[in-house]
C-alpha cells in the first residue's frame, strides 16, 4: 500500500506561513524584551511578570477566538489574519509607549495597585492580539496544520536567536519596536492580493509615525520612570542583552565616607545599572593626589593594610566608574587589574563618552581593565594580588530570560573567597 505525497503549499499558503513565523518571532521578542524593561522600570523580580502576562494574553486570545467563532465565520480567513496582524503591531507600540511611562513603587497603596493592573492589561495586549492571529490560523487553516506548526516553531526560534544581537544594538524598547515591524510585515503577508498594496501603505504609516517621533527627539518609547523615580537629566543611556546603563547629571552620594574627613570632595556623575546598582564617575584632574578623600572611604580599608613604599598589586572586581581603581593608585599600587563584566561601562562610558571627565582612569598606564566575569578571571589568571576588592558588585538586574533573578551572586560563596 503506497502513501500519497503531501502536496506542496501554494504561493498564497507560503506567504501565510511567513506571516505566522513573523508573528511568532514578534511574540517571543516582545516577551523577552519585557523582562528587561520591567527590570528597569520596576524591579528585577518583576521579570517573571512578563512571562505570566504572556501566558495570560495568549490563553485569553484562544478563548476569544473560540467564543467569537460564529460571529467571525462570515469573514475570510486571510482578511481576519491581515487585520489581526495590523492590530498586533499597533497594540505592541501602544503598550510600549505606555509601559515606559507608568510610575510603580513598592508599596500597597490603592494608586499603586491601579497602576500595576494597568501594566498587566497593557502588557497583555500584544500577546492577546498576536495570539489571536496564531489561534485563527490554526483553527481555520487545518489543511496546513503540520507546516503551520513548523512555521510557528521556526519563527519562535528566529525571534530568540535575534534577541541578543538586537538588544545589543537597539536596546529593549528597540526590540519591541522591531517586533511591531514584524507584525506589520505579517499583516502584509496575510493580506489578500487585492488588499496588499493598501495594507502595505497602512503598515508603513503605522511604523513611520512612531519611528519619526522617536528619531525627532520626542522619544515616546524611552524609559521615563525607573523604580518609582523620574529619570532626571540623562547624559547617556545604552542597553545590552543583560543591562541598561545610565549616566545622570547629578552627584553620587559618598555613603561610606568617614565623618573625620572635613576637606573638599571633587564632583562626580551618577551611573547606574538597571536603575538600581549605582557607581560614581569621579571627575579626574590627572593628579591622583587630588582624590585624597578616598583615604577616608570604608571601601579602601584594605589598602591601609598593604600600603608600603615598594607598592603593591590589586585586583578590582567591578570597577564601574573607576573609584576603586583610583583608590588603589592613591595608596601607591604599582599595578591594578580591573575586571568589569559590562562592556558598555568599559567601552562606551569610561573609554569613550566620559574618558576625559574621569581623567582617563581606565586608560592609566598602571591600570589594566578586562571585560570578563570576575570569578572566571580569578580562576583563570596565574597572577597573585595583594588586595582583591569587590565593592557592592550586585546589579539587581534580571537576566534576558527572567531566569535566576533571585540567585545569589557567585562572587559571594565560600569557594570564591577560598579561591
Amino acid at each position: 500500500m503506497t502513501q500519497s505525497a503531501v502536496p506542496a503549499p501554494r504561493a498564497s499558503d507560503r506567504t501565510a506561513l511567513a506571516g505566522i513565523a513573523a508573528t511568532s518571532a514578534a511574540l517571543l521578542m516582545t516577551e523577552l524584551a519585557l523582562t528587561r524593561i520591567f527590570s528597569v522600570t520596576m524591579f528585577y523580580h518583576f521579570a517573571f511578570l512578563a512571562i505570566s502576562i504572556a501566558l495570560f494574553g495568549l490563553s485569553a486570545s484562544g478563548v476569544f477566538v473560540y467564543v467569537t467563532r460564529k460571529k467571525l465565520a462570515h469573514r475570510q480567513t486571510r482578511e481576519l489574519l491581515c487585520i489581526g496582524g495590523l492590530l498586533h503591531a499597533a497594540a505592541t507600540l501602544i503598550a510600549l509607549a505606555c509601559l515606559v511611562r507608568i510610575r510603580v513603587e513598592l508599596d500597597y497603596s490603592p494608586d499603586n495597585l491601579v497602576r500595576m493592573l494597568a501594566i498587566y492589561i497593557l502588557a497583555a495586549l500584544p500577546f492577546f492580539t498576536g495570539g489571536a492571529v496564531i489561534s485563527l490560523a490554526f483553527s481555520r487553516l487545518t489543511g496546513l496544520i503540520n507546516v503551520l506548526y513548523a512555521a510557528d516553531l521556526v519563527g519562535a526560534a528566529i525571534g530568540c536567536l535575534a534577541l541578543v544581537p538586537l538588544m545589543n544594538q537597539l536596546g529593549a524598547p528597540g526590540v519591541v519596536m522591531s517586533a511591531a515591524a514584524l507584525s506589520a510585515a505579517a499583516a502584509v503577508c496575510f493580506a489578500p492580493a487585492t488588499w496588499r498594496r493598501r495594507i502595505g501603505d497602512a503598515a508603513v504609516l503605522l511604523l513611520a509615525v512612531p519611528a519619526t517621533l522617536q528619531l525627532s527627539g520626542l522619544e515616546p518609547f524611552d524609559v521615563v520612570y525607573t523604580k518609582g523615580y523620574e529619570a532626571g537629566r540623562v547624559l547617556f543611556t545604552k542597553w545590552n542583552s543583560f543591562s541598561r546603563i545610565g549616566v545622570y547629571d547629578r552627584a553620587h552620594q559618598d555613603w561610606s565616607l568617614s565623618p573625620k574627613f572635613t576637606g573638599p570632595r571633587g564632583p562626580s556623575l551618577f551611573m547606574d545599572i538597571d536603575a538600581s546598582a549605582s557607581t560614581p564617575i569621579l571627575k579626574g584632574t590627572g593628579n591622583i593626589a587630588d582624590a585624597a578623600y578616598l583615604r577616608y572611604e570604608l571601601t579602601a580599608i584594605a589598602y591601609h593594610l598593604v600600603e608600603r613604599p615598594g607598592g603593591f598589586t590589586a585586583l578590582v572586581i567591578g570597577p564601574g566608574g573607576g573609584r576603586d581603581l583610583l583608590s588603589a593608585l592613591l595608596f601607591g599600587a604599582r599595578h591594578v587589574e580591573g575586571v568589569e563584566i559590562n562592556p558598555i561601562i568599559v567601552r562606551d562610558v569610561m573609554l569613550e563618552r566620559f574618558r576625559e571627565y574621569s581623567g582617563n582612569i581606565y586608560a592609566n598606564p598602571l591600570v589594566s581593565v578586562h571585560i570578563e566575569d570576575g570569578r572566571s578571571f580569578v580562576r583563570r589568571s596565574p597572577a597573585r594580588f595583594d588586595v582583591i576588592q569587590a565593592s557592592l558588585v550586585d546589579t539587581w538586574a534580571a537576566t534576558a530570560a527572567g531566569a535566576y533573578t533571585l540567585a545569589e551572586n557567585s562572587l559571594y560563596t565560600a569557594e570564591a573567597f577560598g579561591g
